[in-house]
């Protein structure tokens, strides 16, 4: 069975939690690689390990501190700092989260390979390969015949044979959602994005609920930028369009100075979306998206905006409430 993806993130029972293909990394581990001590009695053999950008940037997705762009001085700068200021002293709670639906969902699909090889020994029957038909009706003569006597007469012992219904789940058509139906993961596609940016490889929309407020919000994960959003209103079937705010930072550390602003519209129950950015630099404006949840994350967390250099006064408070 493949590993279970959700971004950056995977997980596999042989592998364990990763980052782009690299575990997180506990305290002594750290230690070692920030830290390195020579060994007394390895003074002419021993190596400092090797600090990579990827290595960095794994440790920094796994313990929540962002941003997540720059060269590889920049992140392990900002990951000696993070281990100073103590913030890589234990796994953030919506990464434990992420973790722990995957580690469901994991469960889950093995599970159901269980039972489809189950049905499909089942479906064997007599071992020529043709599924067994056993009907009804033939159930009865079967009864019928046994219960004859030798003078052909059928003897009724009072019992009535029984037929297990099962009744068929209602189908329903109904498109009505909520809040909750758009929180999760969704995967973007944006031909203006993909035109106009070199790093495309993966435009990802992470939503979830603000852990001070009832509003949703958000991270914009889109290879050459990194950002967050915020939905001015809760949106549902009856308020299927949206508009959000939103602040955002290039890889070469620039910021979107231009409006921060778009709008999006979900449909389909809550599982695809069609949304808008007023003005992206570098791209355009009105720069129009198509998105579908791949993954649902029920998560709760906290966006700054201020993390994000913006003129003042450009973007709301981090803890603005809905009106």
């Amino acid at each position: 069975m493949e590993p279970i993806k959700n971004g950056s993130f995977s997980y596999s029972p042989t592998d364990g939690f990763l980052n782009n293909g690299v575990p997180r990394a506990d305290k002594k581990t750290l230690r070692q690689y920030l830290h390195p001590v020579r060994p007394y009695r390895q003074q002419q053999t021993w190596a400092p390990p090797k600090v990579t950008g990827k290595w960095c940037k794994a440790q920094l997705a796994h313990y929540g501190v962002k941003p997540l762009m720059g060269s590889r001085a920049e992140l392990e700068a900002r990951l000696r700092a993070a281990h100073a200021a103590g913030l890589l002293a234990k796994q953030p709670a919506e990464v434990k989260v992420m973790e722990k639906y995957m580690r469901k969902e994991w469960r889950a699909g093995c599970e159901e390979w269980a039972r489809r090889v189950k049905s499909e020994k089942k479906d064997e029957g007599d071992g020529s390969g043709v599924p067994v038909k056993f009907e009804v009706g033939a159930a009865a003569d079967v009864k019928n015949e046994s219960s004859m006597d030798g003078a052909g007469g059928l003897q009724l012992d009072g019992e009535v044979p029984m037929v297990d219904v099962k009744k068929e789940r209602k189908q329903t058509n109904t498109t009505a959602f909520s809040k909750k139906h758009v929180l999760g993961t969704w995967d973007v596609s944006c031909p203006d994005i993909q035109a106009n940016w070199a790093r495309t490889e993966s435009l990802t929309i992470l939503l979830f609920q603000d852990i001070e407020s009832n509003s949703v919000v958000g991270e914009i994960i889109f290879g050459a930028m990194e950002g967050v959003l915020k939905l001015r209103t809760n949106p549902s079937t009856r308020n299927p369009r949206v508009g959000f705010d939103w602040a955002g930072v290039a890889g070469d550390g620039g910021a979107q100075a231009a409006e921060k602003e778009g709008e999006i519209r979900f449909y389909n129950r809550g599982e695809r979306a069609h949304g808008r950015f007023q003005c992206i630099e570098g791209v355009g404006r009105g720069v129009e998206f198509e998105a579908v949840k791949v993954r649902e994350l029920p998560i709760r967390g906290k966006v700054d905006f201020l993390r994000y250099a913006a003129p003042a006064g450009s973007i709301p408070e981090a803890s603005t409430k809905e009106k």
